[in-house]
C-alpha cells in the first residue's frame, strides 16, 4: 500500500466515544490528576461539558487546557493516573463505566467530598462559578 492509502486506513477507525452532561445543574463530574501532576477537572455549565486541566499557581490555577461543547470525546477526559472517587459523581462515573471505560480511581477520601465543596471540586476557568458563594475552589 502507497502513503495515501496507509493514510485513509488510519481515519477508517471507529469514531472516539463521546459523552455529555448530565442535567442542568452547574456540577462537577470527573476530578482528578495525570502523571505530571495536572488537574483534570470535568464540570458541567450551561448545558455544555467543560474540561479544564490546569496546575496549581501562587495567583491561581495556570490553566493549561479549557475545552468545552455538548459532548466531549472521552479518551480526553480520563486523566492517565488517579481519579477522586469522593470528587466525582456517581451518575456519571456510571455512565462511563457503562460505555466499558476503565475510571483509574484512587482511595476513596471522606473528608474531600463534592458536598463540602458546594459540588465544584477545582478550578473551572469561569468566574461566576469559582467565586460563588463560598469563595474560590483552588485546593
Amino acid at each position: 500500500m502507497n502513503l495515501e492509502e496507509y493514510n485513509s486506513l488510519s481515519r477508517l477507525g471507529p469514531a472516539p466515544q463521546r459523552i455529555g452532561p448530565m442535567g442542568d445543574e452547574t456540577r462537577t463530574l470527573l476530578y482528578g490528576y495525570d502523571c505530571d501532576r495536572r488537574t483534570y477537572h470535568v464540570f458541567q455549565h450551561d448545558r455544555e461539558l467543560h474540561l479544564v486541566i490546569y496546575t496549581p499557581g501562587t495567583d491561581g490555577p495556570n490553566i493549561h487546557d479549557h475545552k468545552h461543547d455538548l459532548t466531549l470525546a472521552i479518551d480526553d477526559i480520563i486523566p492517565n493516573k488517579r481519579v477522586y472517587p469522593a470528587l466525582s459523581d456517581f451518575g456519571f462515573c456510571q455512565a462511563l463505566m457503562n460505555k466499558g471505560i476503565d475510571i483509574p480511581f484512587t482511595t476513596y477520601d471522606p473528608e474531600r467530598t463534592l458536598e463540602s465543596r458546594d459540588g465544584i471540586a477545582g478550578a473551572t476557568g469561569i468566574d461566576e462559578i469559582d467565586n460563588r458563594s463560598s469563595g474560590p475552589r483552588f485546593r
